[in-house]
Formats: structure tokens, sequence, C-alpha cells
């Protein structure tokens, strides 16, 4: 029905913001890290001082967002799902229920930045994410779930379980209260 395809199209779009915002925080996490270890040992000065420069925005701005995508993929490797998908109920597979490999996920995740969020350029990604909320709705399917690399791969709702999903999102919620706190320091 309509309903369980806009549900459907919901979910999915709830997921990749959440994996979305969750990749800038590890990247706030890796920067403040190797902000740290910068000021301690001095090495490095140099790339985070190039860096910071108002003329060096756009390169500051593709490595966050390179990072931030990149960390998606490292935890789709570790834990076989996202956060966003573990939260939201949904499960990168093929037919038969397959999980991607890891370069799979990442050529995914190219194609999702491609594709479904126009290369993260502002105000674009809401245009894209828009059509490929559209064409949830309409086929079930995203461009970027398309056939590629010879086999089709789909984000499909699983049911989980239900107990190990709070624990994970109450561990996630500590862990952010955790590193809210350090911060405020």
């Amino acid at each position: 029905s309509e309903w369980e395809r806009r549900n459907y199209a919901w979910r999915r779009w709830t997921a990749r913001a959440i994996d979305f915002y969750f990749g800038f925080a590890f990247v706030f996490a890796l920067y403040f890290v190797l902000g740290i270890l910068f000021g301690i040992t001095g090495i490095g000065l140099d790339f985070w001082d190039w860096i910071a420069q108002p003329q060096n925005v756009w390169a500051d701005y593709v490595m966050t967002t390179f990072f931030a995508y990149f960390s998606s993929v490292i935890v789709y490797v570790l834990f076989g799902t996202t956060l966003g998908k573990k939260m939201c109920g949904l499960l990168v597979a093929d037919e038969v229920g397959n999980r991607l490999s890891g370069l799979a996920y990442l050529i995914r995740e190219c194609r999702v930045i491609f594709y479904g969020e126009w290369l993260c350029i502002p105000l674009l990604t809401l245009f894209g994410l828009n059509r490929q909320f559209k064409k949830v709705i309409e086929s079930g399917r995203a461009s970027y779930d398309n056939n590629w690399s010879k086999q089709n791969f789909y984000s499909r709702p699983t049911r989980g379980r239900k107990v190990i999903d709070t624990f994970f999102i109450v561990m996630v919620v500590i862990l952010g209260a955790v590193m809210r706190g350090l911060l405020e320091r």
C-alpha cells in the first residue's frame, strides 16, 4: 500500500539522517583528538594551520564529508549495520539476505554521495534527498540501490531483537552524554 511505502521511505530517510549526523560526530571527535595530539606533539601543525585558513574552507568541507561517510563504512564493516539502520530496523542486503562486503558498502556510499545527496553540496543535498524519497515511494528503491556490482541490493525492513536494539540505543545516548560532558570542560 502507499502508506507502507511512505513509512518505509521515512524510515530510510531517518536512517540516512542519523548516519549522516553520526558521521559528523565521528569527524568532530577525530578532529578533537587530532587537535590535542597536534598540540602535544607539534607534528602536523602546519597542515592544521593550513586547513583552518578561510581560503581552504572547501578542502576542509571535502575532507570532513569524506571522513563522515568513511566512518559509516567502518561502522558497517565492524557491526554489519550502521546506527541509523539499526535504530530504524533496516538492513542492506541482496534478495537472499546476504549483507554487503566492506568494499561493496563503500561503493554504495559513493553512489549515495553522487546520486542520493548530490555531492553533499548544501541545499542541493535537500533536492537529492527529496528526489530519492519520491523514488522510494514510487518504486521501493532509491536510484543508488539499482543494479550494480552484478547484484541487486535492497535496504529493507528487519524485525530486529528489541532487547539488544534498546540496549544499543541506550548506550549511544549515554556515550553522547559523556562526550558532551567532556567537551564542556
